[in-house]
């Protein structure tokens, strides 16, 4: 039979530096091959070898890795749970989708909840240059940001890299969060699965294009829901946000740079609106749409 698949999770997670390829998360490769498996061949015929009686099954092996990927997320923690980061929830994300292709609705819709309040408790859901609140930088919220482990100034808690690495770091966070929200909207239904997000609190710009994303080219797209004439309204917003002196002695303004002025992170980005918008941006809002429709059919509809 030759090896198993599974041998190679070890070398994988114990790469040495000098390794061509990444250190990937093994939970992050089982979750993958949870969606990939029954479409390989060899990993097919491997986990459900064909007979006389019965060809292979494909599920077999996507159910084997799937089983896996579980049980290393649960680990030996009581609740199961375990400690919240970016491949977890990307891992969560893909056994959504396994589940809910085998037509198992409720369980990929709890794992999804999961999925989402870990996204949530990383922060993901909001990005600092986009509170437009008069005293978001008050010592208060810093404080509550601080104790639930939020990174409130990025470059501080990653001083290493460059502008375009950052970037690049950020719109996979971005995109990881996107995708709970498309999951959200597909996987919820009516009164019995209800939506977990609400649009309202979300303070995260939509993706970048593919081109910007590849190349680390820092841009500015719309918040979901936002219009092209709603711009010069948010530029206001936060120059008054930047600008505004909060209560007491938790004056959190941004310091100013050499030449006086209060640093602003987004500040220069090219805009990508209009027809620079990107294809996944534009799903995003269709995948809105459904979500509103969906709701609003299964709360009565026209009737």
């Amino acid at each position: 039979m030759g090896p198993s698949p599974m041998q190679g999770f070890a070398t994988v997670q114990g790469q040495s530096e000098n390794s061509p390829m990444p250190p990937f998360s093994p939970v992050l490769l089982l979750s993958f091959l949870a969606l990939t498996a029954r479409f390989h061949p060899q990993l097919v015929a491997h986990h459900s070898p064909p007979s006389s009686s019965r060809p292979s099954n494909p599920v077999i092996a996507s159910e084997y890795y799937a089983a896996a990927a579980k049980s290393r997320l649960s680990g030996n923690l009581g609740d199961g749970l375990g400690t919240p980061d970016l491949d977890r929830v990307q891992a969560l994300l893909m056994l959504v989708l396994h589940d809910w292709g085998n037509c198992q609705g409720q369980k990929a819709w709890v794992s999804l909840g999961v999925a989402i309040r870990y996204a949530q408790i990383l922060g993901f859901q909001y990005e600092r240059d986009l509170d437009d609140e008069p005293h978001a930088l008050s010592q208060a919220l810093k404080s509550e940001a601080d104790r639930m482990g939020l990174e409130q100034h990025r470059k501080i808690a990653r001083p290493s890299l460059s502008s375009s690495e950052e970037f690049i770091h950020q719109e996979i966070q971005r995109r990881t969060f996107w995708s709970c929200f498309v999951l959200d909207r597909y996987i919820s239904s009516g009164k019995y699965r209800p939506q977990m997000l609400n649009v309202h609190d979300l303070r995260i710009q939509l993706p970048s294009t593919d081109r910007a994303f590849l190349f680390g080219e820092k841009v500015r797209t719309l918040l979901l829901g936002e219009e092209q004439g709603d711009t010069d309204a948010r530029a206001e917003a936060q120059s008054k946000r930047l600008s505004s002196t909060t209560l007491g002695n938790g004056d959190l303004r941004p310091s100013p740079s050499s030449d006086g002025r209060l640093h602003d992170d987004t500040q220069g980005a090219r805009w990508e609106i209009s027809t620079e918008e990107g294809v996944l941006s534009r799903y995003i809002r269709v995948i809105d749409l459904y979500g509103k429709l969906v709701r609003w059919s299964c709360g009565g509809g026209r009737r």
